[in-house]
Parts: C-alpha cells; structure tokens; sequence
C-alpha cells in the first residue's frame, strides 16, 4: 500500500507545482499590463503638454487633424 500512498504523494506535489506555475504566469501578466497602462497613461500626458496653449499664428485643421501656418 505504500506504493500507491507514495505516487499520490507524488501527484499532490506535481499539481501543486504545476499551480505556483500558472499563479506565477498570472502575477507576470498582471504586473505587464499593469506596467503597459503606465506608459500609455505617460505617452498621453506627453502628448498633452506638447501640445501648443496657443495658436501662435497658426490655424488647427478639423479635416488633417494638426495645426497648419496661416
């Protein structure tokens, strides 16, 4: 009997792994997207501030979407 008590024991240790695995795939992917959202929020607030507060003799052009020199 102690064969068989013995791969159970093996079994419980291989799917216990197999579960630190894939928990350790999720934290991974978790914190890549997490870190993702970071740089799109930057690049926003980038392109934000680059944006000119004023016309400065330019004209803003609904139908090419950027600012064009009058």
């Amino acid at each position: 009997m102690s064969g068989k008590r013995q791969e159970r024991r093996e079994r419980a240790a291989a799917n216990k792994q197999e579960q630190e695995r894939r928990e350790r795939g999720r934290v991974w992917k978790s914190r890549a997207l997490m870190a993702l959202g970071a740089l799109a929020l930057i690049m926003l607030a980038v392109v934000a501030i680059r944006r000119p507060a004023s016309d400065g003799g330019r004209v803003w052009s609904e139908a090419h979407g950027h600012w064009h020199d009058q």
